[in-house]
């Protein structure tokens, strides 16, 4: 289809809207999961969440990476972690050498460094930076899943601590799982 001067952006605009559509069902709600206990290792989250709130079918349940990371006993207390010399030259004076140091244990593979920045495989195949603040990283595919958590985010927080939330009425129907966002090292400009 040739989409040409104001006729082509006007069906342009509405093919978008079709398409938006599609993926809502109605409305669309963000639901913050409160009252969540501190998560300990082990912990069901599945079972603390459905205590809190009525899951309907459809629903979506988003989870900070913190709980996930302590319900699965993944958390490192970084008073316990000597840096090594490669960890402590990453650093400078700028970061952290111990949260460099699990950094590099943790990663799969270190794709590249610019202190103290590092970016690294994890031993899913992603590729993810440590970076905090100060570097835009840009990305030429755009995942539901991280467009669902980014609203969730709006109603998380970890000051108000709540790590959790819902959002419902959106249409995710699809087969796309996130291994096909990983890009073939031939075409990842960061390998």
């Amino acid at each position: 289809m040739r989409l040409d001067g104001d006729t082509g952006k006007a069906r342009l605009a509405s093919m978008r809207r079709r398409q938006d559509d599609a993926l809502l069902s109605g409305e669309l709600r963000i639901i913050p999961v409160t009252g969540l206990p501190e998560i300990e290792k082990g912990e069901d989250l599945a079972e603390l969440i459905t205590a809190k709130l009525e899951l309907e079918d459809g629903d979506v349940v988003v989870l900070a990476q913190k709980i996930v990371s302590k319900s699965e006993g993944r958390v490192v207390g970084l008073a316990g972690i000597e840096p090594s010399e490669r960890a402590l030259e990453i650093a400078g004076d700028d970061e952290d050498p111990r949260r460099i140091e699990v950094i590099l244990r943790e990663a799969a593979r270190v794709v590249r460094v610019r202190p103290p920045l590092v970016i690294a495989e994890t031993t899913h195949g992603f590729i993810c930076a440590s970076d905090r603040v100060g570097y835009e990283l840009h990305s030429t595919m755009i995942a539901v899943a991280d467009e669902i958590a980014s609203a969730a985010e709006l109603v998380m927080g970890k000051i108000d601590g709540v790590p959790a939330a819902i959002v419902r009425g959106l249409e995710v129907a699809g087969d796309g799982r996130a291994r096909d966002l990983v890009i073939p090292e031939e075409r990842d400009l960061f390998r």
